[in-house]
């Protein structure tokens, strides 16, 4: 799997993993917003709950007590402490009802023919009154009644009146009932700070049929709310919040909005980080491994370039300097396969040829009787096998002249150099006039087997001059660090396709030299990172330039 691939697959799957993350944990979030404000809403509810409760314990306590000193001796004594329970509490009308169930006394904020036509009225019917009377329970709270014009609610709470007669029996002198209004605000007063346009508080009971009735507040219609009942215990009364949840809608709506833009800029870091990812490593890895495939066809002048952190830097020097290596490995190769190539061909087309020459004129000494025919026979196998001496000696001097570049290059006189090989050379061939103009003390870079190399020139020039009047001029110059050996005549010239073989570096089966000594010259100077020119002279002849890096430290002469 490429690595552009496995990256891709990681980036989806950390993505998936912090979005999964984020998103759970903002979910997680929102429910404890939501179960925050239903428990807030709970509590207050039942808070609430707890206060109207106390409210209406707080009246069953004042009517439980104001019946326990009732005085009952007569109906003018129970008419003046009605009167005197409804002036100090919230009871709008009280009753003193007979244990029969028989209205005796009805006082309180109604009118007088209201009044009248109650007492004396029998309510044993009611379910109040038959709690008192059959389960005699001391105290009871009524079902909540609505009046007849329906303008309020109103509920009774009842209490037994015992009193005692002479002997210490405590007898049962009737019920003291109180009614009360339900839109009071003290009785509801716990609710009123509730109220509010985003929050309503309502109670409600069931009537005597068994209906819902609404006891105070009214219920508000929100499009979405929070809910909480709560029971009143004192009665069968039940306390409902409804708080109004768009503000919650809208913190949560701001939350899914922070949720969305947190996930967009994880996803925006990570395709930023993809981007700076792909260039720091990415597309140098891909720079890299197009710097191999170039190397793997040959290319070795390709560099590659990496940067964006130290490592892909020492990658790149690496790379570019296994690419140099490369190269240079190649190049000696190559190099290696030219002598071969050279040697081979010397040892299987000119020796052949040199040989042959060698057995025609020795075949051709018992022909000739003429003594003079027989030593120009003898003087051509002389010739001939010097020849082959002198191929043999050069091929020695290419295995000299590769040992040597293996030490590598040092500094050299090549005036010491060009002297000692003119003196030689000339000496072989002393009708060749010689001119030479070589500066002093010019040492230059060069493998140790450089005098091989110069020899090989030199004696080219005199060996093939074969004008009437032949020369050889050898002469230096210095040149912005480089000294230049140039060697001259007048001569035939060397035939152009030798020139072009050494300048394309390759011999062909049907091109090449027709010695080793310019391909001797020519690697020597090659080895010693120099290079080696060749220009045609006009009418005849040859110039043959070597030119070398000047050694460091050395002057001009």
């Amino acid at each position: 799997m490429r690595l552009r691939t496995k990256y891709a697959l990681v980036f989806l799957a950390v993505m998936l993993v912090l979005g999964s993350v984020l998103f759970v944990s903002t979910e997680q979030f929102k429910q404890q917003l939501i179960e925050q404000e239903q428990q807030e809403v709970d509590r207050t509810a039942n808070l609430t709950a707890g206060q109207v409760n106390s409210a209406v314990e707080n009246r069953v306590e004042y009517v439980r007590g104001f019946a326990g000193r009732t005085d009952t001796s007569n109906r003018s004594a129970v008419r003046q402490n009605l009167r005197a329970f409804v002036r100090g509490s919230n009871f709008y009308a009280a009753q003193f009802i007979h244990p029969n169930g028989t209205i005796i006394a009805f006082e309180g904020h109604v009118d007088e023919s209201q009044a009248r036509e109650t007492v004396g009225r029998n309510v044993s019917d009611r379910q109040y009154v038959k709690r008192l009377q059959i389960d005699q329970v001391s105290t009871v709270i009524a079902t909540p009644e609505r009046s007849a014009d329906g303008n309020f609610t109103a509920v009774r709470i009842g209490s037994e009146v015992l009193t005692s007669d002479g002997s210490g029996e405590i007898e049962l002198a009737g019920f003291l009932v109180g009614a009360i209004r339900l839109d009071s605000a003290r009785l509801f007063a716990a609710k009123q700070p509730l109220e509010t346009e985003r929050q309503t508080v309502e109670i409600t009971g069931k009537n005597a049929s068994g209906a819902t009735l609404t006891l105070d507040g009214e219920e508000e219609s929100f499009d979405q709310s929070i809910d909480s009942t709560a029971a009143i215990e004192a009665t069968d009364w039940q306390l409902t919040m409804r708080r109004d949840r768009s503000q919650l809608t809208e913190r949560l709506g701001t939350l899914r909005a922070v949720q969305s833009a947190g996930l967009g800029m994880v996803f925006l870091s990570f395709v930023l980080l993809g981007v700076w990812e792909y260039r720091t490593n990415l597309r140098q890895t891909r720079r890299l491994l197009d710097g191999f495939a170039e190397l793997e066809s040959g290319n070795y002048d390709h560099e590659v370039e990496l940067e964006a952190a130290e490592e892909w830097r020492q990658m790149s020097d690496g790379f570019n300097e296994l690419a140099s290596g490369l190269e240079r490995r190649e190049e000696k190769i190559r190099e290696r396969e030219q002598q071969l190539s050279v040697v081979n061909r010397v040892l299987r087309h000119n020796l052949k040829n040199e040989m042959t020459v060698i057995q025609g004129q020795a075949e051709l000494i018992p022909v000739f009787d003429d003594e003079e025919r027989r030593e120009d026979i003898l003087d051509t196998i002389t010739e001939t096998a010097e020849r082959l001496l002198s191929h043999s000696e050069k091929a020695r001097h290419i295995d000299s002249a590769i040992e040597s570049a293996k030490e590598g290059t040092t500094a050299i006189d090549c005036s010491g150099v060009v002297d000692k090989v003119c003196e030689s050379v000339s000496g072989d061939y002393p009708e060749v006039e010689l001119e030479t103009e070589v500066g002093e003390d010019l040492e230059v870079d060069a493998i140790s087997a450089l005098e091989y190399g110069v020899q090989s020139i030199v004696e080219n020039a005199f060996e093939h001059n074969d004008s009437d009047d032949p020369w050889v001029r050898v002469w230096t110059e210095v040149d912005d660090g480089t000294v230049k050996l140039s060697v001259a005549d007048n001569g035939p010239g060397i035939p152009a396709h030798e020139i072009e073989v050494l300048e394309r570096g390759t011999e062909t089966g049907l091109e090449h030299g027709s010695g080793v000594g310019l391909w001797l010259s020519y690697w020597i100077v090659k080895r010693s990172e120099g290079t080696l020119r060749f220009v045609q002279r006009d009418p005849t002849g040859t110039v043959v330039t070597i030119e070398l890096p000047r050694a460091s430290g050395d002057e001009e002469a």
